[in-house]
């Protein structure tokens, strides 16, 4: 017997049921949060990532669900009928919940647990990063970025070299990080700091 069906036999034992339900945008982590004594487990998996804004150049962490507008519930029957009673009486456990449920089967509820329990780790990881007052980045190491700013030679001159990110780095006289990348000079790698501000995705 394989896991999965180790798994599904399982869930079936104890008479669990696993539901796709809908959640209003930006309410997927509430939902997950506020719904976790009703249920056996509420999946929303997050993302975190870490973004500049403003004066202040340093990342700061901000989470926002993997996948919008979608979460996982399992429970027993009982529970699902519990959910459907806390909607009817607009309990604010479930606000932000769509009354519109669609069954997802065993089988595939191990998949998704699995997917789901490796994503937050990813997530728990940047936490964990940020606690320890790691410079982090929305980027990761080799991934080609692009430089924006005022339309200007400087900034046309980096387009043209396909930066490269390679890491925030701060020294002990800069009032706040900068992203470090790598750009290509007659064939000659260079790494050069620019405002993180001045740095997206090249996708």
């Amino acid at each position: 017997m394989t896991p999965r069906e180790q798994f599904a036999q399982e869930a079936e034992s104890r008479g669990l049921m696993a539901w796709l339900g809908y959640a209003r945008s930006g309410m997927e982590l509430a939902l997950r949060d506020s719904m976790a004594d009703m249920a056996e487990r509420v999946d929303a998996p997050r993302v975190i990532e870490a973004v500049s804004r403003g004066k202040d150049r340093r990342p700061k962490l901000v989470d926002r669900p993997h996948i919008q507008n979608h979460i996982i519930i399992t429970g027993t029957a009982q529970q699902y009928q519990g959910l459907i009673d806390a909607q009817r009486t607009q309990c604010p456990e479930v606000k932000g919940l769509a009354s519109t449920f669609h069954a997802v089967p065993l089988k595939l509820l191990y998949s998704l647990r699995q997917w789901a329990d490796g994503i937050e780790a990813i997530a728990a990881r940047e936490v964990e990063r940020y606690k320890r007052g790691e410079e982090l980045s929305l980027f990761e190491a080799g991934e080609a970025v692009k430089v924006i700013g005022q339309r200007s030679e400087f900034f046309e001159f980096f387009e043209a070299q396909k930066p490269v990110f390679l890491r925030m780095v701060q020294a002990a006289h800069d009032k706040h990080p900068f992203a470090e990348v790598e750009i290509q000079v007659f064939g000659r790698a260079v790494p050069v700091k620019v405002d993180p501000l001045h740095v997206r995705k090249a996708g």
